[in-house]
């Protein structure tokens, strides 16, 4: 009962525009999960899933990150079901959209950042191919924000650890 009244208390006192960014990554989260549950592996998940299951350092055309990322949400293959292999992406997919909010709300304002979100989380291959199925566009992604972020704070305030960090 306590604990249950600190979130309440917490979540009262936070700001209207970060109860509705929780909210929309709390939804997309949920909505993402029940996809990865329930969908069955495509061509080319099936493809990644081996490429996990038996992992090798010299592949030209399997990113590493694909397999870290599976290895790392199947508990290396112990939980051998869709929905673990598809978990980073979703994960991902969840927090791409906290980076595109801080991003364009670096650039312009509140609002707007809270609408791209929103948009973001409309397109399909933003929404599902990044955001559930378990492909290297995950990882891709997320690292491809990450760095205009940081180059879009070097930008703005001409730090050069915001530099190095885009680097």
């Amino acid at each position: 009962l306590i604990l249950k009244c600190y979130f309440c208390t917490l979540f009262y006192i936070m700001k209207k525009s970060v109860q509705l960014l929780t909210g929309l990554v709390l939804l997309n989260l949920f909505i993402r999960a029940l996809i990865a549950y329930f969908l069955e592996f495509g061509n080319d998940e099936v493809y990644y899933v081996k490429y996990v299951e038996y992992p090798d350092w010299s592949h030209f055309d399997h990113p590493i990150m694909v397999q870290l990322m599976g290895q790392f949400t199947s508990l290396n293959n112990l939980l051998y079901h869709e929905f673990f292999y598809r978990l980073g992406a979703v994960l991902i997919g969840s927090f791409n959209t906290l980076l595109v909010y801080f991003i364009v709300r670096e650039l312009y304002h509140e609002k707007a950042a809270f609408w791209a979100a929103i948009l973001y989380n409309t397109g399909i291959y933003t929404a599902l191919i990044v955001g559930v199925f378990f492909m290297p566009d995950a990882p891709l992604l997320l690292f491809w924000l990450i760095a205009l972020y940081y180059g879009i704070r070097f930008v703005n305030e001409d730090k050069n650890i915001y530099l190095i960090a885009f680097s």
